[in-house]
Parts: C-alpha cells; sequence; structure tokens
C-alpha cells in the first residue's frame, strides 16, 4: 500500500521496510529458546515481556508503546533507563554470554560507541565463556565474521578492537589479532572510500593469521568476498611487491621502503 522495499526474515518472523531511504524494523514478539550453546535460536511467537527478555543487554530491553491508549508507556523490566544514567552494559542473566556469543562483539560495538562501561557481573561471566566456548566450533566462524563486518562500520574501530583486548577475547579466541592497530588516516592526497577501508582492514586481519592455519579461518575472512580475493593475490604479489620498491630505493637513496 505504501510502496518501498521488504526483506523478510523468515526464521525470525521479522523483515527489513526500506521507504525513501529509512529502514524500519518489523518483528513479531518472540520467545527463543538455544538447543546448545553458541547455536541459533528455536524461535515461538509470544508476548512483549518475553520479547525483552531475549535481549543482548538491559538498553535493548525496553519499549515504547505507539498504541494510541496507552502512547509513550515505558516497559523497562530489567532498568534499561538506569543502565543509560550509569553508563553502563548489563547482560539480562548469567548464561546471556553462552547462549549467544556474538553478543560479546555486540557489546564491544556498543561500549566503543556509547563510551559505556561493561558491567561487574557481566565481565565476570565472560570469562567463563571464553573458557567453555571455542571459536569454529559452537560458535562458527561465519557468525564471527558478520559481527567483524559490522565492528568495521564503528566511527573507531580500534576502539572496539580495544574493549576486546580489555576483556581478554583476543587473548584466549585470536591471540594473534593481540597487537592488531588499524589506520585511521591516510597520509595520500587520494581519499580511500569507506569499502576501501573495509577492505584494508580485512587484509590487516587476514595477514595477521599465521600461514600455516590461515586456511583454518577462510569461513571467518571470507565474509568479505573482495578481501579473500585480494589476500590470495597478494600472497603471491607482496614478494614483487617488496622488490620493486626496494628497487626504487636504491635509484633514489631518499625514498622510504
Amino acid at each position: 500500500e505504501f510502496g518501498g522495499v521488504v526483506h523478510r526474515f523468515s526464521n525470525f518472523g521479522g523483515a527489513h521496510w526500506t521507504i525513501n531511504g529509512l529502514t524500519i524494523d518489523l518483528t513479531m514478539c518472540r520467545h527463543e529458546i538455544y538447543p546448545s550453546f553458541g547455536s541459533l535460536p528455536e524461535v515461538h511467537p509470544s508476548h512483549i515481556s518475553d520479547d525483552l527478555r531475549r535481549r543482548d543487554f538491559a538498553i535493548n530491553a525496553m519499549a515504547i508503546s505507539i498504541f494510541q491508549p496507552t502512547l509513550g508507556l515505558l516497559i523497562d523490566p530489567f532498568d534499561g533507563r538506569g543502565d543509560i544514567d550509569s553508563q553502563q552494559l548489563q547482560i539480562l542473566h548469567s548464561l546471556s554470554w553462552l547462549e549467544d556469543p556474538t553478543r560479546i562483539f555486540r557489546a564491544s560495538r556498543y561500549s566503543a560507541r556509547l563510551n559505556f562501561a561493561l558491567e561487574q557481573q557481566a565481565l565476570s561471566s565472560l570469562k567463563t565463556c571464553l573458557d567453555t566456548i571455542t571459536p569454529g566450533v559452537e560458535l562458527t566462524f561465519s557468525r564471527i565474521g558478520i559481527e567483524l563486518n559490522k565492528m568495521l562500520d564503528e566511527p573507531n574501530i580500534n576502539h572496539c578492537f580495544q574493549r576486546l583486548n580489555a576483556w581478554g577475547v583476543i587473548q584466549s579466541w585470536f591471540p594473534f589479532w593481540e597487537n592488531i592497530e588499524f589506520p585511521q588516516t591516510c597520509d595520500l592526497s587520494y581519499t580511500p572510500s569507506r569499502h576501501e577501508v573495509q577492505e584494508l582492514w580485512w587484509m590487516i586481519l587476514a595477514l595477521a593469521i599465521p600461514r600455516d592455519i590461515r586456511e583454518h579461518y577462510t569461513s571467518l575472512i571470507g565474509i568479505r568476498a573482495d578481501a579473500l580475493k585480494l589476500i590470495s593475490v597478494l600472497q603471491q604479489d607482496l614478494p614483487k611487491i617488496v622488490l620493486g620498491l626496494s628497487a626504487i630505493s636504491t635509484e633514489k637513496p631518499d625514498f622510504e621502503v
């Protein structure tokens, strides 16, 4: 009736409606059951109270009525408003990280973007999750790749990774990324596009993985097909590039490689 484009998510009873440059998320209230730690949930229609109970953090577990008789009514069962005031992220129950470990990456995004701290109990239970969940086993690499791709859309990717480092996530799951530092500026007169910058970041992530185990992480890096292609090409061409730059440096000593 109103036009636009609708993209449905049948598994989760939701849809994205895009119209006039605006995207609106529509979803049914649902209850989720996790068959095992790290797995995708089984979804069942339910009430708003169940829907809020399945959320990632208290600040996400708030709803406001747009139904005329109760217009403006705030439902806030976990005091998300209080967490906003105190600038903290609080999980809703002790098994939250274990049920959905991708929440860890979302926490790094929200924490970096909003400058919120991870609540102490959430930090303690996160350590249990790191010891229990094995990336590539209970939590698939493709799901991690999707979350990393969202992190690369954040204003400062370094702040996200600093959170993951501080919480012990990188050391426990991806020690080869512990000293990663993402370039935030470019000295070239050419200004790279956002897409090109993201490709650079994916290349940095991929090349930091030791070559002898890189193939094991293909499904993680493969979330960005272009990055995976560039990595395979770069592995072959990088030695030639270095030789070429070294030759230029020899002819022009002022040129630093």
